[in-house]
């Protein structure tokens, strides 16, 4: 028994240390990300009203293009999850 509890302690230490890796990991990805979109607001001017509906739907098909892009590259195996 004593042999399973170190191994079991073992493995949970493991384990713990590979989710405070990817709490880590993920609170740079989450800071990144708001840099990206705190540059995107500081630097893109508001769109004139005349030009929204127009501008709306390029925005949908870009954002119809990335999600099939995205689709497919999981569908490929170049995406993990």
């Amino acid at each position: 028994m004593v042999d399973l509890e170190k191994r079991q302690a073992g493995s949970f230490k493991a384990l713990h240390n590979e989710v405070r890796r990817m709490r880590s990991e993920m609170r740079e990805l989450m800071t990144m990300h708001e840099l990206f979109i705190k540059s995107y607001y500081v630097h893109t001017p508001p769109i004139p009203e005349d030009v929204k509906p127009e501008a709306k739907a390029r925005a949908l098909e870009r954002w119809e293009k990335l999600a099939s892009g995205v689709s497919d590259a999981k569908a490929a195996g170049f995406m993990k999850g």
